[in-house]
């Protein structure tokens, strides 16, 4: 990949969620996955403004992806199946 849209894609998400609040961590609901073809539940950020951030498996959003963290005692939050 590039470092121009590297640069690029750092850029707009760091714009996109810069300063926002982490609400709460959810999994995703059985209606949820149903809307998007999901057979398992992926973990999802919800931000005190409404919007979210979620992992997927690819960019073609085929299903949910786990979380990796850099916290010890918790260092993935995983996908449900």
């Amino acid at each position: 990949m590039s470092r121009e849209l590297k640069n690029k894609w750092s850029k707009d998400a760091t714009k996109a969620f810069q300063g926002k609040t982490v609400a709460r961590i959810r999994y995703l609901t059985q209606k949820e996955q149903d809307d998007m073809g999901w057979y398992e539940a992926g973990p999802v950020i919800l931000f005190t403004d409404g919007s979210y951030m979620m992992a997927s498996q690819g960019d073609e959003m085929n299903g949910p992806g786990s979380l990796a963290t850099s916290d010890p005692n918790i260092p993935i939050i995983p996908v449900i199946r």
